[in-house]
């Protein structure tokens, strides 16, 4: 099927059929108006827009997501 103009986004066509392709770049998700998280291949951000805080995770270093970096204080 053609995508219609007003679609935003694209085909999951070549991801069904080439698993190893990749698609994107990171993905976003939300959960309510409680989170809002980005993730990619290295690094996870999640948001909680009602506290004001984040979290940022190293996944490459920290896959556990036992390190915060956003609580670190810059030096």
């Amino acid at each position: 099927l053609r995508l219609p103009a007003s679609l935003d986004g694209f085909s999951f066509k070549t991801a069904l059929q080439l698993p190893a392709a990749r698609a994107r770049g990171g993905i976003f998700t939300a959960y309510r108006d409680c989170q809002r998280a980005w993730r990619d291949d290295r690094y996870k951000l999640i948001l909680y827009p009602r506290i004001n805080r984040a979290q940022l995770f190293d996944l490459a270093n920290d896959p556990d997501e036992k390190n915060d970096l956003a609580a670190q204080q810059p030096e």
